[in-house]
């Protein structure tokens, strides 16, 4: 799982190093990705999917490429909420050839549920040595009322096919912070959120 390690704290410095230069998130990834085609096809669809608006207190944004699949994320924010809640999460791969394209975005669609219920809820805890989460009674996934509107895309590809197991989980918690920190201006580096 260490692509989901690396994509934390990447794209959550990509973010505030944008943040940093006066750039929209989106529009400095962009300029970063002029000779990464694959990558930067895959931030524009998800940028069009999504609805993002540069400038918005209610989006975050994570992309990057693992398994020889390239994909991004767009994750928006309920604000009318009191809490933090997640209105609606957008997820763009290129997998290459898609040998069966509804059973690769089922597969996205449940890594991203995976991943928003690790990024919200669940931590490992050590208690005289040993772990104290052994199930999903104590390392519970979201419930099926607790998910949001979730939207996986494959763009069309003629590259060798790429792996699809993890790709959905590693880009929803920096997608997460990223748009709390659009929402309130404050960084959060520590998983889970509500910890």
């Amino acid at each position: 799982m260490s692509n989901a390690l690396n994509a934390f704290a990447v794209e959550s410095f990509i973010d505030e190093a944008a943040k940093a230069a006066g750039k929209d998130p989106v529009a400095y990834r962009m300029a970063a990705l002029a000779r990464h085609p694959r990558a930067k096809a895959v931030l524009e669809a998800a940028v069009k999917k999504s609805g993002y608006t540069a400038g918005s207190k209610r989006f975050g944004v994570a992309q990057m490429e693992c398994y020889d699949t390239y994909s991004a994320c767009i994750l928006e924010l309920d604000n009318a909420a009191s809490e933090t809640k997640v209105k609606k999460i957008t997820f763009v791969s290129d997998c290459g050839i898609a040998v069966h394209p509804d059973q690769a975005r089922a597969q996205l669609m449940g890594g991203v549920v995976y991943g928003l219920s690790a990024a919200m809820n669940n931590a490992i805890t050590i208690e005289n040595g040993r772990v104290q989460q052994n199930n999903f009674n104590n390392y519970p996934s979201l419930c099926q009322n607790q998910v949001p509107v979730i939207e996986a895309h494959l763009i069309p590809s003629q590259e060798k096919p790429g792996g699809l197991g993890e790709v959905g989980v590693p880009l929803v918690a920096p997608a997460l912070v990223n748009a709390i920190s659009a929402a309130t201006g404050k960084r959060i580096r520590e998983l889970p959120v509500k910890a």
